[in-house]
C-alpha cells in the first residue's frame, strides 16, 4: 500500500517536475486507488488552487493498494 497526501505530490506537479511525473505515472501503473479522503475525492492527482495554508482544511489523502 502507499499513502500520500497532496502535501507529496502537489508541488511536484505544480513545478513539472520529470522523476516527479514518472514516479506518478509508475505509481497509477502499479496500484488503483483503494480509498480517496478530503479535497474535492476525484480520482484524479490534481493541483489544489487553494494557497497552501489552506489546504489543511480541504487537503486530499490517497490510499493505493497493489494490482
Amino acid at each position: 500500500m502507499v499513502v500520500l497526501s497532496e502535501f507529496d505530490y502537489r508541488d511536484a506537479l505544480r513545478l513539472n517536475k520529470p522523476s516527479a511525473k514518472a514516479w506518478l505515472d509508475r505509481l497509477q501503473s502499479e496500484y488503483t486507488p483503494a480509498a480517496v479522503f478530503g479535497g474535492d475525492r476525484t480520482p484524479a492527482l490534481t493541483v489544489n488552487p487553494l494557497p497552501y495554508d489552506m489546504m489543511y482544511s480541504d487537503l486530499k489523502t490517497w490510499v493505493w493498494v497493489r494490482k
